[in-house]
């Protein structure tokens, strides 16, 4: 996938694909194995969503707006087959409910807290993504792909590092907090939003040089979680137990 693009086509899409398709794979065949066990019962909804992510990966070798928007929002995956005007009132509709249960979620008590707020402000993100999505390309007036990186950095990239976080640490049996390290990576990945999303639209004649920042901010953030917690990963648990 690294060294890929000089690849002939089908090799290339099946280089892509394969990698999303095995994760996919492994999550169904969890979900469905342990059905009877599961204890969240709306589990079941990925047996459903999870293939779609699939085609959406193969929409966007040949249709990328389609495939990332349905990438973006499951809940408007096929926004794509929708007339413009409804597919925009739909995001902001989405938006507008999402907003009011963040609202319902203390988020003045959770911004206190870098571990807990940070969660809140990639559920923020999302929000920000479907009104961007509403806007329009060619109403919103903003510099480089808002939307997708709104998304990708900040719902992705703020989310998934402090999952990391927590489930290396739960799963193996340690406590689970942040130590000062844990949040220097979640401030690098905020840096990043910043400099991906926010100082493109103040200085737009540096945007490269803020592309290249953001993508030197993912890789630091992500780079010092892999040396944190690879080590635990691949031990035993410290409290004896086998999950």
């Amino acid at each position: 996938m690294a060294f890929g693009g000089a690849w002939p086509r089908l090799l290339f899409v099946i280089s892509n694909g394969l990698f999303l398709a095995t994760i996919v794979a492994l999550l169904l065949w969890t979900l469905i194995r342990h059905r009877a066990q599961d204890s969240y019962r709306d589990n079941l909804y990925f047996c459903f969503a999870l293939p779609l992510f699939l085609l959406a990966k193969l929409l966007m070798f040949e249709h990328f707006s389609a495939g990332w928007s349905m990438t973006l929002a499951l809940l408007l995956a096929f926004s794509f087959m929708l007339p413009p005007l409804l597919a925009s009132y739909a995001a902001l509709l989405l938006a507008l409910l999402l907003g009011a249960r963040w609202l319902l979620w203390s988020p003045r008590i959770a911004l206190r807290r870098l571990d807990i707020g940070i969660m809140y402000l990639g559920h923020l993100a999302i929000i920000a993504q479907l009104l961007v999505e509403f806007l329009g390309p060619s109403g919103s007036g903003l510099v480089g792909t808002v939307s997708v990186h709104l998304f990708t950095f900040g719902v992705m990239g703020l989310i998934t590092p402090a999952m990391v976080v927590r489930i290396a640490r739960g799963h193996t049996g340690r406590k689970v907090l942040f130590e000062p390290l844990d949040k220097a990576a979640l401030y690098l990945m905020l840096a990043g939003l910043m400099l991906r999303v926010l100082l493109p639209q103040l200085v737009p004649t540096a945007y490269l040089l803020w592309m290249s920042l953001a993508a030197g901010c993912w890789l630091a953030c992500f780079s010092l979680l892999t040396w944190r917690y690879l080590p635990f990963l691949v031990q035993a648990r410290v409290d004896g137990k086998e999950h």
